[in-house]
């Protein structure tokens, strides 16, 4: 019985686990999504990244996330013509 339960409750958080990855994933873009949506070369959004352009960016091993609400910002304060 203990054995089953361990296996339930490592299941359900696996589940979790991989819910929150996906809930995590969906917050931000990379670098190539934000090159694609705003019609931008990826070398131009490496550099406007390195220089700060979008706050709360951030790298995991050598890709970069951009929060999606940080985006959404940008959107706003510089609509396009």
């Amino acid at each position: 019985m203990i054995t089953i339960n361990t296996f339930c409750d490592d299941t359900i958080l696996n589940k979790t686990q991989e819910y929150e990855m996906e809930k995590t994933a969906a917050s931000f873009y990379t670098s190539s999504e934000i090159a694609s949506l705003f019609g931008f070369d990826e070398q131009t959004v490496r550099r406007q990244l390195k220089r700060g352009v979008y706050p709360g960016a951030f790298k995991v091993g050598r890709e970069w996330r951009i929060p999606r609400a940080a985006v959404d910002q940008l959107r706003q304060q510089h609509p396009a013509a």
